[in-house]
């Protein structure tokens, strides 16, 4: 299996305008357009004694076409720490914007990507003067993409190689995609 994934470019800036104060700005560019295709290449994959084949038919490579396109994103996050009688929390929040790898024509069940906003909470409880205990929860708000017949460009992987169909192939990704995301994570610190 050959594929190309991306490189990524990050860059982030802290600003601290109390000492119990964080602000955050995030940004990320990631090289999607390298990742054009997957190129399964099976060696020694072979069917035999199948119906209408011939006593020993090998598999030839498979190209997925995938033509994803560069990608960004940008976040902008705060967390404020309160004095809580003999502990203290961390509150935190954050939000984001994401656009999608994926052009429309190329979204599936497989690569089921689109622009997204993202929203998230958490908090920080420091128990102990060594143990804080991480709650967070952030939900990925996806705009729905619709696929369209005529730009549909993902056409059904045939392993066998045979005659094409008179009337040519016809693309299998065309329909309405919605999807989002939800996140919860509970997490624990001890600092010796």
């Amino acid at each position: 299996l050959e594929m190309k994934l991306p490189w990524i470019a990050r860059f982030g800036v802290e600003v601290r305008p109390g000492e119990a104060t964080r602000i955050e700005l995030a940004a990320t560019y990631e090289a999607w357009s390298q990742h054009d295709r997957i190129e399964a290449k099976p060696r020694n994959f072979e069917l035999r004694n199948v119906a209408l084949f011939p006593p020993v038919y090998k598999l030839g490579d498979i190209n997925i076409e995938r033509r994803f396109q560069n990608s960004y994103s940008v976040k902008l996050g705060g967390e404020q720490n309160i004095p809580l009688g003999g502990v203290a929390l961390d509150a935190r929040v954050g939000v984001g914007y994401e656009k999608s790898a994926v052009p429309n024509g190329y979204v599936s069940a497989l690569s089921m990507d689109a622009n997204k906003f993202i929203i998230g909470l958490g908090a920080g409880l420091h128990a102990t003067k060594h143990l804080r205990i991480d709650a967070s929860a952030m939900i990925h708000l996806h705009s729905v993409v619709e696929v369209g017949v005529d730009e549909a460009k993902i056409y059904r992987i045939n392993p066998v190689r045979a005659n094409p169909a008179p009337d040519g192939d016809v693309p299998v990704n065309g329909g309405k995609y919605v999807a989002s995301t939800q996140v919860f994570s509970l997490g624990a610190r001890y600092a010796f």
